[in-house]
């Protein structure tokens, strides 16, 4: 729900919906799952070096790496870290000298220390509607089903999500 609400939010501020994507380095059918209940735009996996996704992501949808908002937790992920603009870091409290690099060497805007159990998904989406200015309107328009949230449901099921790995040394689209 969480993402919903937060497509919902951007959609009310920009009359569109994001581009959405997930990247992982596994073949995670959750992954798959969660891509086309929400309609996302792109899934990208077993892809180790995420940078080159995020890269295709970026040339696909002419858009820039600095237009990015990227939620990560783990090594695998600071490439994309580096460059993107806004870098949201799931900080998890086993990895207190990961805390710390990503600390010191700038690599997150927005730290939230939570576990998987504490949905830290559902926190940063809350936490950037709220930022919008949104989150009664959003939380409003969804209890009641208004038109505005029918038409951003109807919008959203018109993407198709589309499914990239690694094959041969480059991203390519396939069916999962």
């Amino acid at each position: 729900m969480g993402t919903n609400l937060l497509r919902f939010a951007y959609y009310l501020k920009n009359k569109h919906l994001p581009l959405s994507a997930i990247i992982s380095g596994e073949n995670n059918k959750a992954a798959f799952t969660f891509t086309n209940r929400e309609c996302f735009h792109s899934n990208y996996f077993k892809v180790a070096n995420k940078i080159d996704a995020a890269t295709h992501f970026c040339l696909s949808h002419s858009c820039k790496m600095n237009e990015i908002a990227f939620v990560f937790d783990d090594v695998l992920d600071l490439s994309v870290a580096a460059k993107c603009g806004l870098r949201i870091f799931i900080s998890r409290h086993s990895s207190p000298a990961f805390h710390d690099y990503v600390i010191k060497n700038n690599l997150a805007d927005i730290i939230v220390n939570a576990s998987q159990t504490q949905n830290p998904v559902r926190l940063i989406c809350e936490f950037l509607i709220d930022a919008y200015g949104l989150f009664d309107a959003v939380i409003s328009q969804r209890i009641s089903y208004s038109d505005h949230y029918k038409n951003y449901i109807e919008f959203r099921r018109t993407i198709k999500p589309v499914y990239f790995t690694v094959k041969e040394g480059k991203i390519t689209e396939t069916t999962v």
